[in-house]
């Protein structure tokens, strides 16, 4: 993949529009290019992570044991919380199809916030919709199992 072609990818991405072009084109140099087969785990809940992916084509799952908490595509990125926490992974990431992702690494990014902070503006904006959708999600999880308990409870009350 061209720097240019790695720049425009970053430049569509959330995270990354509001960095200028020459330290786009600074992060594009380092970024690695990783190519993933269909059903290729990427990461399992519970390990040790320290790199933020970038999709650039493909489709990849974030789940946990259980459940799937989410499907991202080309443009998305994921693992952004392992590069601001030395905790581990709180979710596996597997490729649903055969995916092309640029990674960065925790080094990289500590190393672009010294020179550019506005990164995490990116960074607290995407963990703040996906906190929300969470806390939204918990909300309609609550309401529905109250509504399970109190039918249990009384069978004839609806």
């Amino acid at each position: 993949m061209l720097i240019i072609e790695k720049v425009f990818l970053l430049k569509s991405v959330d995270l990354f529009a509001d960095l200028s072009e020459e330290r786009l084109v600074s992060i594009a140099e380092v970024i690695k290019e990783e190519f993933v087969n269909k059903g290729h785990e990427i990461f399992h809940k519970g390990d040790k992570g320290n790199n933020l992916y970038l999709i650039k084509e493909g489709l990849i799952s974030i789940h946990d044991e259980e459940n799937e908490l989410a499907r991202l595509t080309a443009e998305d990125f994921f693992g952004e919380m392992s590069l601001l926490s030395s905790e581990s992974r709180t979710a596996s990431a597997t490729a649903i199809e055969d995916s092309v992702l640029l990674k960065l690494n925790q080094w990289q990014f500590y190393e672009l916030l010294e020179t550019d902070v506005s990164i995490l503006k990116g960074i607290i904006q995407t963990l703040c919709t996906r906190l929300m959708k969470q806390n939204k999600l918990i909300s309609q999880l609550k309401k529905s199992l109250c509504n399970t308990m109190n039918r249990e409870i009384d069978p004839y009350e609806s």
